[in-house]
């Protein structure tokens, strides 16, 4: 797992996309407008049909696709559920729309919460019951109360830094509409389009959030989020035991029987032949037999099969579920002991580590970049934290009792 983190780390650029955040919500009726120049006489309305180009297209021409237009997000919300709200924070509203939206997200995170207390399949009173003086409901509204806030200062610090001319859910569905409709053009006329056809939008404000967070990062990571090289190896000191571990190069013998026919078709073991053997072995070995005896007795080519596994080694086993299960295992055994029967599909088998040498964190230098990216990462989220901790949070206590009761 350690190479498949490292993997993760190198592998996320600060990604300026050409549709930014400021044109997704500029065109907003609320929302400042930047100068255009004046239509020429002849042009016409701009209709919500796209057009396919006349004429002929050569053979080798992207092929144009008509695309129904997608039902205008905010023309179909209730407006009364933008106008009402849930909460305000720092005088931001929280709106019935964006906070029921968000409930319907974390409904699933309540089921796992309470799975354990609930039982496989909840009842039809699972919401309405009490688990340890909380119900899966109450739980739910407390939950997204508290995603929302931390939404909304983040929403406010992005308009702060200029890169949102607006806070509002209407303005959200807004650009919403304006980003679907420009897909939708776009794929008549045979241009290429990043992500999804149209979004939908949870997926929409998915989207929009994480670019924020990218754009304020990369804004302030030349400011105030600035680090010195010599700090930005304190803060690897402090975090190269959970991100750049390489962890153990453990060797191991094994002791294998398969169930069905062995290697070749050598020999042939029933599941019940399979146990008996295995547990066999591992009855001698627990006696004292030395364990190259034993693995000469029942391995299937009378010898010893020997791995190793390593930093390196790891993102093979990741890509396999057999090979994952027995490198896990191995990494749990101390050098000279012997695991219990284990199994894989069709092998029962006992390891043994016979060397096991910690490897040691990557270096410094080999991850100074990524590095950088998460320690401004840290940084922001840290800022939002105390954000939230100083920002001014009023509860519409009467709409949130009518949400609860639905």
């Amino acid at each position: 797992m350690e190479g498949a983190k490292i993997a993760r780390l190198r592998a996320v650029p600060l990604i300026v996309l050409a549709w930014t955040l400021w044109y997704a919500f500029a065109g907003s009726a609320d929302a400042p407008v930047a100068p255009q120049p004046p239509a020429p006489a002849s042009a016409a309305a701009p209709s919500r049909e796209a057009t396919i180009p006349a004429g002929p297209l050569a053979d080798n021409a992207p092929r144009p696709r008509i695309i129904p237009p997608t039902p205008s997000a905010y023309e179909e919300v209730p407006k009364e559920s933008l106008t009402a709200w849930v909460a305000k924070v720092n005088g931001d509203p929280i709106c019935v729309r964006f906070f029921t939206r968000r409930m319907a997200v974390n409904r699933a995170a309540a089921y796992r919460h309470f799975a354990d207390q609930s039982g496989p399949t909840p009842g039809v009173d699972f919401w309405t019951r009490s688990y340890g003086g909380e119900t899966p409901r109450q739980w739910l509204l407390r939950r997204t109360l508290e995603e929302c806030v931390r939404f909304q200062v983040e929403l406010g610090w992005g308009k702060r830094e200029g890169l949102l001319p607006g806070t509002s859910y209407g303005e959200f569905l807004r650009a919403l509409d304006r980003e679907n409709e420009r897909r939708r053009v776009a794929l008549a006329k045979g241009e290429p389009i990043y992500g999804p056809q149209q979004y939908g939008e949870d997926e929409y404000f998915t989207y929009v959030i994480g670019n924020l967070r990218l754009r304020v990062q990369e804004r302030l990571a030349d400011s105030e989020f600035r680090v010195s090289k010599q700090d930005l190896q304190q803060y690897y000191e402090s975090v190269k035991g959970r991100y750049f571990d390489r962890g153990y190069r453990v060797k191991v013998w094994a002791i294998e029987v398969m169930v069905g026919k062995g290697e070749g078709g050598a020999q042939s073991h029933t599941e019940q032949e399979a146990q008996a053997r295995i547990t066999e072995a591992k009855a001698r070995l627990d006696k004292g037999e030395a364990f190259e005896e034993v693995a000469a007795a029942y391995n299937e080519n009378g010898g010893l099969h020997e791995q190793v596994f390593d930093y390196e080694t790891s993102q093979m086993a990741d890509r396999s579920r057999m090979a994952a299960a027995r490198r896990e295992a191995a990494m749990r055994l101390s050098e000279g002991e012997v695991s219990e029967v284990l199994r894989e599909m069709n092998t029962c088998y006992i390891l043994k580590c016979v060397k096991k040498d910690a490897l040691g964190y990557l270096p410094f230098e080999e991850v100074e970049e990524p590095l950088r990216r998460m320690y401004t990462r840290d940084r922001y989220e840290q800022r939002v934290d105390e954000m939230v901790k100083s920002a001014t949070i009023k509860v519409n206590q009467a709409e949130l009792a009518r949400i609860e009761t639905r």
